[in-house]
């Protein structure tokens, strides 16, 4: 399958790069140990290509750097002429320390309840900063005069899977509500600062296409009430496919159509900016474990490995269901419904709760889990006292 002939159609199964690869992955495995990171190269290269080239209607994209921090993917995704999304002062030094000629202008800032110091100290290193709490537009006045910010606005348009990835909303703790707009704009110019950038973010894994068109009206709508704001940010959470049994493709061109239709009728001189993390790194990742033991209890078949939640939350943390085979008897029929868990003293360290084995898996396979390039390192611990996995580039 060429990765080329399904170009905006993502799913894990659409770029395999793994199963063209599995003698160089058991390889690997058996050299370096488990649990342990994968990631190819190409791959990250071709989603990062494949996204701009479909979303021609976004001016510039921003890499959203919490959904992996590795230097490698950083320099790679920086090559790529896409700049950086970070949350935290943290993140951003780590930009300047492993990019040596990257610029202030190339990062944003997008913090969520921040103290004021970390604010003062992003505007000290020049990079693009945005508010999403209009209590520092009351109580910072000292520390944001002079300044240009955006304005971090919840649309009210929760979106993504899980609870815990719906980053709008009245039971979300970010961004400005939009009734609080124009009051944010008064206490802007009171405080001596200039809004000239509108942001907001909705979710993580969101399926509806025409999401981020709605993002830009609303947003768009708001900046005519503003004529300093040049810029609208429509956030990320691009759905990627974790599973090819469960859920809908996902198709960027009818995100880009939507987006197409709806800037064309707003102003021009706007810039429209998005900041996808898991799309660009997601399916480039997997992770590789090791059988440790079989156990049937009842109806149940648990197949228990190396890696746990420690290792990758996503699945403990957000429910998510990410595609596990065994690599080892990777042509075998993967018929056996298994319960794949890992070795930590949790009830919910389930890695997968109906994962379709071959029925021969036994103790020392190698299994492979897809599209874990995202949210898998980043988020890892150090949980029972178990060693973080280790990361490796093809």
């Amino acid at each position: 399958m060429s990765l080329h002939s399904i170009p905006s159609v993502l799913t894990p199964t659409s770029f395999p790069w793994w199963y063209h690869k599995k003698d160089l992955l058991l390889k690997i495995a058996k050299r370096e140990g488990t649990p342990l990171h994968v990631y190819d190269r190409k791959t990250i290269q071709d989603l990062s290509t494949m996204v701009k080239s479909t979303l021609k209607s976004v001016d510039r994209f921003h890499y959203a750097m919490k959904a992996n921090n590795n230097p490698t993917i950083l320099k790679l995704i920086r090559s790529q002429g896409i700049g950086f999304d970070t949350v935290s002062i943290g993140e951003i030094y780590n930009l300047f320390q492993n990019i040596d000629d990257i610029k202030a202008n190339e990062i944003l800032f997008t913090p969520n309840f921040v103290s004021r110091n970390d604010l003062e100290k992003a505007f000290q290193l020049g990079v693009n900063v945005t508010l999403d709490n209009k209590y520092m537009l009351e109580h910072w006045g000292s520390s944001l005069k002079n300044q240009k910010v955006w304005l971090r606005i919840d649309t009210d348009n929760p979106q993504g899977h899980h609870e815990f990835v719906q980053t709008a909303g009245k039971d979300s703790k970010f961004g400005i509500p939009i009734p609080e707009f124009k009051e944010s704009l008064k206490l802007a110019r009171e405080a001596g600062l200039k809004i000239v950038g509108l942001h907001a973010h909705v979710g993580s894994g969101v399926d509806k296409e025409k999401t981020w068109a709605k993002t830009l009206q609303t947003l768009s709508d708001l900046a005519e009430l503003n004529p300093d704001i040049r810029t609208i940010d429509l956030g990320g959470g691009l759905k990627v496919k974790e599973d090819p049994i469960e859920g809908k493709e996902f198709d960027l061109r009818l995100v880009e159509k939507a987006l197409h239709d709806t800037k064309k009728k707003m102003n021009p001189n706007i810039k429209v900016v998005m900041e996808p993390g898991r799309i660009f790194v997601a399916s480039s990742g997997i992770m590789i474990g090791r059988v440790n033991q079989l156990k049937s209890k009842l109806d149940h078949h648990y197949v228990g490995i190396d890696v746990s939640m420690s290792h990758f939350l996503r699945p403990a943390l957000y429910k998510a269901t990410h595609q596990i085979v065994n690599l080892s008897k990777l042509e075998s029929n993967h018929n056996s419904k298994s319960i794949v868990v890992g070795n930590v003293c949790e009830t919910g360290d389930i890695l997968n709760k109906s994962a379709m084995l071959p029925e021969n898996t036994e103790e020392g396979d190698y299994l492979l889990m897809a599209a874990t390039g995202a949210y898998g390192k980043s988020m890892s611990s150090r949980y029972n006292l178990l060693q973080r996995a280790k990361e490796i580039f093809i």
